[in-house]
């Protein structure tokens, strides 16, 4: 394991196995959405006059770059914009960390990922919404939603391609320890039985709160920034940064 103290931005890049194009659509805070043209240059598009939430959202496009899907905090949404059918779960308000992923050998399948806030200030439950393209006349329809993954865990979480695989890690980590969660998604489903490394230099292990948890671009380094709040709201505050070398094979930190 190889920890340091090093620029966090220059890892702030999203490892999973998506295409530029695919992620070409984004939705902003304030119904602002922008979209990446294949050809260059950025398009403001029309606002979608939906409700987003201050830090929740997620897109999917196709390889050509034509959006499929997005989600709020409040609803799951088809390409025109409109409220997939089957969606009916109110319990998304107060999540965030949306991350929208293919089911790996299933190319009409994609994962919502989100952490749903359990306790304040900073204690999640990852779960997860299945959309399947093929339905709703190829909108697309939600078939399960709001399924947990990992509960008791930090804000921040990411999700790592295995090398030379379609198959992706789901990389959470433990609330207030120094313990990482890492389950393998493959064409099968999410594994059952995650895959636990212990990391971490801080001597307090209580102040691991991680807020932002980002790959690097090749996917070998983990990069983790910490904001522990525990004690009285906005009068004391504990920040660092760590970076962790991580195993892409056996999902080991």
């Amino acid at each position: 394991m190889r920890i340091a103290i090093i620029l966090f931005l220059n890892l702030c890049v999203y490892s999973i196995c998506n295409a530029q194009k695919e992620t070409s659509h984004w939705f902003f805070n304030g119904q602002d959405y922008i979209k990446f043209n294949p050809g260059g240059g950025v398009t403001n598009e029309s606002p979608p006059n939906v409700m987003f939430s201050s830090n929740s959202g997620a897109s999917i496009a196709d390889t050509a770059g034509n959006l499929l899907f997005f989600a709020t905090a409040y609803m799951v949404y088809d390409r025109n914009k409109n409220p997939m059918p089957s969606y009916s779960n109110p319990q998304l308000i107060g999540i965030d960390e949306m991350k929208v992923a293919p089911v790996p050998g299933q190319p009409n399948k994609y994962y919502l990922f989100y952490n749903y806030q359990l306790t304040y200030p900073g204690v999640r439950s990852i779960r997860y919404s299945l959309i399947d393209m093929s339905l709703n006349g190829g909108l697309g329809d939600v078939v399960a939603q709001h399924v947990p993954i990992d509960s008791n865990m930090s804000p921040a979480y990411t999700l790592v391609t295995k090398p030379s695989s379609q198959d992706y890690w789901i990389v959470a980590h433990r609330n207030a320890t120094d313990s990482f969660f890492c389950r393998l998604v493959t064409s099968s489903g999410i594994s059952s039985s995650p895959v636990v490394s212990t990391a971490g230099m801080n001597a307090t292990k209580t102040e691991y709160r991680f807020t932002d948890l980002r790959p690097s671009h090749d996917g070998k380094l983990l990069a983790g920034f910490c904001y522990t709040n525990y004690t009285v709201i906005f009068a004391y505050a504990v920040r660092f940064i760590e970076v962790f070398d991580f195993n892409g094979t056996s999902g080991t930190i």
